[in-house]
């Protein structure tokens, strides 16, 4: 148990880069997720427009997550630096 925290003390920042990756994959196969059944609607040309509605919002809660995730590691990175 020592070990662990001693090493947690000293690479912070990589278990919080572990953890901010994990949630990265995860807001990419949402933004995956949406696209792909978007684009089935638009390869079969789909004329019922209300049907892609979740797979908007998919997307660009996916691209949101992604971007606040970045940023967020950014903000830490800097904390870091002036420390």
């Amino acid at each position: 148990m020592d070990f662990f925290s001693d090493t947690f003390v000293s690479n912070a920042l990589l278990y919080i880069g572990f953890l901010l990756s994990v949630f990265a994959a995860i807001s990419v196969l949402i933004f995956v997720r949406g696209f792909l059944v978007g684009a089935r609607h638009l390869i079969s040309i789909d004329g019922n427009d209300e049907n892609l509605n979740p797979a908007r919002i998919r997307i660009v809660w996916g691209i949101l997550l992604l971007l606040f995730i970045f940023v967020f590691w950014e903000i830490i990175r800097w904390f870091a630096n002036i420390l």
